[in-house]
């Protein structure tokens, strides 16, 4: 989901703040529209659609060019550029999703609460388990594997479970 996407979600959740605290967002037109789905089917798509992919590609683009270098000097692993790009890119996904909100005209809320804190979860998961990520270089098998996949399926729950109803209902 484009940061745009989500400053969409956060006006349609502004849109449906007068009604009751349980109101959920329409089903299924709406939300797709804004990037993000719903129903029953669309747990997949809530874990691909939250992941920040404007920030996404930043990261991505940095991690493969440094993984290209490691292969020249597998002597250096560039652990704290690592850290700062991923530390940066948390950042800089808070700054876009706040500041996209921001320049709304007609915003209810201070700050997109429910849609940063989703972003940066999502962000804040797929940017360690994507491969040659700092955990790639720190850990090694047997652990690493196994740490990737208890990352991804706390990430996959968060999202799902947590984040995700918070997104279905009317902003306060």
């Amino acid at each position: 989901m484009t940061i745009r996407s989500i400053t969409a979600l956060a006006a349609q959740r502004d849109s449906r703040a007068g009604q009751s605290r349980d109101a959920t967002l329409p089903q299924p037109e709406a939300v797709a529209a804004a990037g993000q789905a719903s129903g029953q089917g669309g747990q997949l798509e809530t874990l691909s659609a939250a992941v920040p992919s404007d920030v996404a590609v930043l990261y991505t683009s940095v991690v493969g060019v440094l993984a290209g270098v490691l292969k020249s000097d597998p002597s250096n692993s560039y652990m704290t550029l690592r850290w700062g790009l991923y530390g940066g890119c948390l950042l800089a996904t808070l700054i876009a999703v706040v500041g996209s909100y921001r320049a709304l005209p007609n915003r209810r809320r201070k700050l997109p609460l429910a849609e940063a804190i989703t972003a940066l979860t999502a962000f804040a998961f797929w940017g360690l388990i994507v491969p040659e990520s700092p955990l790639y270089v720190l850990l090694r098998a047997p652990f690493l594997p196994i740490l990737i996949a208890l990352l991804t399926g706390a990430g996959a729950f968060t999202l799902t479970s947590v984040c995700r109803p918070w997104l279905d209902r009317a902003s306060r």
